[in-house]
């Protein structure tokens, strides 16, 4: 996957755009609630999952927008599974 930090587009390795980021809230990842046995966190003020890139690989991030286009992401530019542009 790629990232551009100053647009906050998360793309394929193929430049296919997977989803532009958006937090209305700003919520901070340490903001977040730990969710149990998993490494996603969970949002008190939204209520959503917040699924944490950096233990995903493309195809489940893609697998997981299929079935929840809204879905909130995090991507860090420390994370290995992801190239910053």
């Amino acid at each position: 996957m790629r990232f551009n930090p100053e647009t906050k587009v998360l793309s394929t390795d193929d430049g296919l755009l997977i989803k532009v980021l958006h937090c209305p809230l700003q919520k901070r990842w340490e903001q977040l609630h730990p969710a149990t046995n998993s490494p996603h966190r969970s949002c008190s003020d939204c209520e959503r999952e917040v699924l944490d890139t950096a233990f995903m690989s493309e195809s489940q991030v893609l697998s997981a927008l299929q079935l929840d286009p809204s879905a909130c992401l995090r991507v860090t530019a420390s994370q290995t599974n992801v190239e910053i542009q």
